[in-house]
């Protein structure tokens, strides 16, 4: 029979996201016969602030697979977005329909694609890996700490944070500066011994391989030295005395300014 295509446009201009999502899936379907309309309802949705409509708005341009469709497309791929849209339009993308739409020289998408591909980068080190850190994180009263390197800056954008005793603490490190850095955590009253120790191993040929962390009974975890636009987690139980437990970027000569303390009280 015959499509409502009054009570569709009705969803996709209602004030609940949910519905507007589940009317643009229909777009797929439907569009021949809104003729006219169809591009402007599509583009609504690729526009909207939910990030679900968005999402759906972008798995009906690969099904209805014509140049306004890809138009549509390219609009929702220069949004912020996040893991499940991007996944979405890469997809889109890549599809037999909107393929024939673009060549590699589009600068639309070869900015998406790498923004992309920057994104994975970095959030493949955030991501669960297995079975024992998925029960880590699903422990009660986990302390969630996620620190970035400030580019061009050499510091932590966070410089102090607090733990309870045995707390199980889950720390992100993301790194979006062309620099290395990594992130140490240290015994109390530690700081400068591994500062020092970790200078000390720019003489090291084999420094950068043991990504410039001293051998020293005071280190209790560290990451690895991070690349541009990486990400490491640390996942551990805050230890069980009080005290302030320094934390510092060992790449040779940066622990003076890039440094923190995690306090434990």
């Amino acid at each position: 029979g015959k499509h409502n295509t009054d009570l569709l446009t009705e969803l996709l201009n209602c004030e609940i996201p949910q519905a507007r999502a589940a009317a643009t899936r229909q777009l797929r379907y439907f569009s021949p016969e809104l003729d006219k309309n169809a591009p402007k309802l599509l583009m609504k949705s690729a526009n909207d602030l939910n990030a679900i409509v968005r999402l759906e708005a972008a798995i009906a341009c690969s099904w209805i697979g014509t140049e306004w469709a890809f138009k549509t497309l390219i609009s929702i791929s220069k949004k912020e977005m996040g893991n499940h849209l991007s996944y979405a339009v890469q997809t889109a993308l890549g599809s037999e329909s909107m393929r024939k739409h673009w060549s590699d020289q589009n600068p639309d998408v070869q900015n998406f694609l790498a923004n992309s591909k920057k994104r994975n980068q970095l959030n493949a080190g955030k991501n669960t890996k297995n079975a024992k850190e998925a029960n880590f994180d699903k422990q009660k009263g986990l302390k969630n700490i996620e620190i970035k390197c400030i580019p061009e800056r050499m510091l932590f954008d966070i410089t102090e944070f607090t733990v309870r005793p045995k707390q199980p603490v889950k720390l992100i490190l993301s790194n979006p500066d062309l620099t290395m850095h990594n992130l140490v955590i240290a015994k109390p009253n530690s700081l400068e011994k591994v500062g020092i120790a970790s200078n000390e191993m720019a003489k090291d040929t084999n420094g950068l391989k043991k990504n410039y962390i001293p051998d020293l009974d005071e280190i209790l975890w560290s990451t690895p030295q991070l690349k541009q636009n990486t990400s490491y987690t640390l996942r551990f139980r805050a230890p069980k005395k009080p005290g302030q437990y320094p934390y510092l970027c060992t790449f040779p000569g940066h622990w003076i300014i890039m440094k923190g303390v995690m306090i434990v009280k």
